[in-house]
């Protein structure tokens, strides 16, 4: 009795909570922030995921001490407490599901990064877990902790397989040529691994000159921290070796000479790429041969 009186007031305490803040919770199925967020939608992103964490993981741990707790008549849960424990679900499951409408509305709005893709991931692992739990409460052999253990591990190697960084950079690539991005934020792409060279390669005969020049400059940067440059000439301090060098000035409006036609300041040699020994990155330690 304790346990279904319990239930019951959360259960009526969330549904005037839905009912009154619909506008905050069902928006960003249309795509539309509610009011005083127009301006701060990442205030409104973040806000709606840290309260589906906490609201998420208080009725996770209320409903397994209930199915601890409560009396069972033949070795079965009371209906009652099987439905409200299937109501506490299906809540926590929509209210997953505002928080990914908004995270995709985010993801629309700004591109894709990791840490977007991997919360989203997140969240779709949790509706599985709640999953797992409401069909558990009513079969009572469920194994429903196999299938966590699966959902984890389903979410998880989906997520390495499909080349996380690649699928950014791809993703937002298309969104912003395709118009649904207004901009596109070159330093995310420069942040991510080497699977978004093919992607900032295609930004170099991008029409604004600006976004060119930091595709241009970000693939300088990767191509550096894998090579160095190695003139035979015999200037004590060669200009050639200089990053800088390479990268676009100031205005934008002209490139630099690229690395292997690289002349400058009485320099008449051509220019090497060394490939750099670094330990700590497993494919530039082998490509110095060292090893």
């Amino acid at each position: 009795v304790i346990i279904q009186s319990f239930l019951s007031a959360l259960s009526v305490v969330y549904l005037v909570y839905m009912l009154t803040q619909t506008a905050y919770f069902f928006s960003a199925f249309q795509g539309l922030l509610p009011e005083g967020y127009e301006q701060s939608i990442t205030d409104y992103v973040h806000r709606g995921f840290f309260e589906m964490c906490a609201i998420a993981a208080i009725n996770l741990v209320i409903l397994f001490v209930t199915m601890v707790l409560v009396r069972k008549v033949e070795g079965r849960i009371p209906r009652l407490t099987q439905a409200l424990g299937t109501f506490l679900c299906l809540f926590t499951i929509l209210l997953i599901g505002t928080a990914l409408a908004k995270m995709f509305l985010y993801i629309d709005l700004y591109g894709m990064t990791r840490l977007r893709m991997i919360t989203s991931s997140f969240m779709i692992f949790l509706v599985l877990v709640f999953l797992a739990v409401g069909i558990r409460i009513w079969k009572r052999k469920f194994p429903y902790m196999k299938m966590v253990v699966l959902a984890f591990c389903a979410v998880g190697l989906t997520v390495s397989f499909c080349d996380i960084d690649t699928t950014i950079a791809r993703y937002n690539l298309h969104a912003y040529q395709s118009g649904q991005l207004e901009t596109i934020d070159i330093n995310d792409l420069e942040r991510l691994s080497d699977g978004a060279i093919p992607y900032l390669i295609e930004l170099l005969d991008d029409p604004d000159t600006e976004v060119a020049a930091r595709a241009h400059n970000a693939l300088v940067n990767k191509l550096f921290s894998h090579f160095e440059v190695v003139c035979d000439c015999d200037e004590a301090a060669c200009p050639c070796d200089q990053q800088s060098l390479y990268q676009w000035n100031e205005s934008g409006q002209e490139p630099a000479p690229t690395v292997l036609t690289q002349r400058i300041d009485g320099c008449t040699t051509s220019v090497e790429l060394r490939p750099r020994s670094n330990a700590s990155d497993l494919r530039g330690y082998n490509a110095s041969r060292q090893q």
